[in-house]
């Protein structure tokens, strides 16, 4: 039971860290023309905080080049989970026979 739910974290955290940096990016676009109220601005605050969030995930060089890397890494981790989980193939499964 507890490796059934250990794949399941494991299948579940990409799509998190996808989802913190689609978000990230979408509130420094939407906010990046606000008033801003001077040095204790909170939007000024968040736009930090989103903008070191894309860089601690790598983000540093090119944009366009590092996105187009997370995605085909992300589609190459979901192809790579789901032929993990659908092939089930065990040596019980195939009747091998073993003998000492």
């Amino acid at each position: 039971m507890k490796k059934n739910i250990n794949k399941g974290i494991v299948f579940i955290m990409p799509f998190i860290l996808m989802l913190v940096l689609i978000s990230s990016a979408f509130f420094i676009a939407q906010n990046i023309d606000h008033q801003c109220e001077g040095d204790s601005c909170p939007v000024c605050t968040e736009i930090a905080s989103c903008h070191s969030n894309i860089q601690n995930f790598g983000c540093t060089g090119a944009e366009s080049t590092c996105s187009t890397a997370l995605v085909i890494g992300f589609i190459a981790y979901i192809i790579c989970a789901v032929f993990s989980v659908s092939n089930n193939t065990t040596l019980i499964s195939l009747k091998v026979e073993l003998l000492d």
